[in-house]
């Protein structure tokens, strides 16, 4: 009895030291060595095991230190990257859009079916990854007329749609996975807007990568957007499918707020679709931008389930004006492709 005793007290400081360090230094740690970052790619959930755990050992076996200690260490996994949401929403303030992040692979659950849902959430802008299928893109452009259009021409195709021009278009293929950024000149200022589809270390049935190279891969990937970031004035979002949950270093390293992606509280799981297991969709916002609601429906289009958000925009003073912007992509064009740059 004392031996399992000392045990679960010994694991469970081991466990909340280890919460603590994800939280104070979760890039540093990353980085150290693969298999810190690895602990990232389990499911959240998997995390309030422990102390729950040991909750029902001291409630079992009447201890009071044990007990107080699964409390603590709850609390830790509350607040952790593995944690839940707990978010204040933003008051309607500012410029209102609707946003949508989505990756519909290829649109394998029917160019229908998904146009008509787009169609349903009278959205503002909408950042979709791996759209291929020319009759998924052609349903969406039907599904939102009027919108302006601007995709890159990658394997894995990304696209941008807005209500409002689109300017400064350009896309890059160097993120260790797909990217692109367009200007959107809303009303009152201009919205910068990052759309990204980063690489995975795995495909459905064998490894592309070691996770040594992907934790590798994703630190350029990181080092990259960063400095793309800070180069960045004015409103900013970025959203896409990074393929990794919200703990792993390539996310918890961006300069940026992550979107809770649940209005009020809650893991925000994105993929897989039937059952989601991980959050590897984000939506990234700057300090002018705020959320007013972010849901992320119950649908099964696709292997990834959209995140659908409601934000204002502070409008900056000098209205995000900066630098040379390239003339507005024409609604009436059927499509802008728009060339990966080096």
């Amino acid at each position: 009895m004392n031996r399992t005793r000392r045990l679960c007290l010994t694991l469970g400081f081991l466990y909340s030291l280890f919460l603590i360090l994800q939280r104070v230094a979760p890039v540093w740690l990353g980085e150290f060595h693969w298999t810190l970052a690895a602990a990232t790619y389990l499911p959240p959930f998997v995390f309030w095991f422990p102390p729950i755990a040991l909750g029902i050992f001291g409630i079992a076996k009447r201890d009071k230190s044990v007990r107080l200690l699964a409390v603590a260490v709850l609390s830790l996994v509350v607040v952790s990257p593995f944690g839940v949401d707990f978010h204040q929403a933003a008051e309607r303030d500012g410029t209102e859009i609707k946003v949508l992040v989505w990756n519909i692979k290829h649109g394998f659950g029917g160019a229908a079916e998904l146009a008509t849902f787009v169609k349903d959430q009278d959205l503002d802008l909408a950042l979709f990854q791996e759209l291929q299928e020319p009759l998924t893109l052609r349903a969406l452009m039907e599904a939102l007329p009027g919108h302006y259009v601007v995709r890159n021409d990658g394997q894995q195709d990304l696209a941008i749609f807005s209500r409002y021009p689109l300017k400064k278009v350009e896309g890059k293929a160097n993120f260790s996975g797909f990217f692109l950024q367009a200007e959107v000149a809303l009303e009152n200022t201009t919205l910068v807007v990052m759309n990204i589809h980063a690489d995975k270390a795995a495909t459905s049935f064998m490894p592309v990568r070691s996770i040594d190279e992907t934790v590798a891969m994703h630190r350029d990937a990181r080092q990259a957007l960063v400095a793309r970031i800070e180069r960045t004035q004015g409103p900013l979002i970025l959203g896409g499918d990074f393929n990794v949950p919200a703990a792993a270093p390539l996310v918890q390293g961006l300069p940026l707020g992550n979107a809770p992606t649940t209005t009020g509280f809650g893991f925000g799981l994105t993929f897989p679709d039937v059952f989601p297991l991980w959050k590897l969709d984000h939506l990234f916002l700057s300090d002018e931008v705020n959320w007013v609601s972010l849901e992320v429906p119950d649908i099964h289009l696709s292997d990834h389930r959209p995140i659908v958000a409601e934000l204002t925009i502070r409008t900056t003073k000098d209205g995000h004006k900066a630098g040379q912007v390239r003339p507005a992509v024409s609604p009436e064009a059927e499509l802008h492709p728009v060339g990966l740059v080096d």
